[in-house]
């Protein structure tokens, strides 16, 4: 059944994802889902978050205020290195805008509708 559901998406467009975690300063983490949806990243989860690291690091990250968005989105391989690009210039020219990113490949998925929950697709079923 689900090789049925596969080929009526075709197969060969079927994309490894991964995984990237975006930390702003708190109340950015909006701001920075609009902007990842404008890249085309649509599939998203914030949650707050609170830093630990020392003063001297956290200053050298340009990151002063400890309370944190976290954001983690879920795209596909071949945009991630478009998307870091275009939030590095986001981070740089935004004001109070600072923030880091990671990007960590998925290795492992289960379920058919799982993935296209993930990746954003959407089939017309009849």
């Amino acid at each position: 059944m689900a090789r049925n559901i596969l080929k009526k998406h075709d197969e060969s467009s079927l994309e490894k994802l991964s995984l990237l975690i975006t930390i702003v300063q708190k109340g950015k983490g909006d701001f920075y889902i609009d902007c990842l949806e404008g890249m085309g990243v649509n599939t998203h989860f914030k949650t707050k978050g609170k830093g630990t690291a020392p003063t001297k690091m956290m200053d050298l990250l340009g990151l002063t205020q400890t309370s944190k968005d976290i954001v983690f989105s879920i795209l596909p391989e071949s945009k991630t290195k478009s998307v870091v690009d275009k939030l590095n210039v986001k981070f740089a020219t935004v004001k109070n805008g600072n923030g880091i990113c990671m990007v960590v490949p998925v290795s492992a998925l289960i379920g058919v509708y799982a993935y296209r929950f993930l990746a954003d697709i959407r089939i017309k079923e009849k």
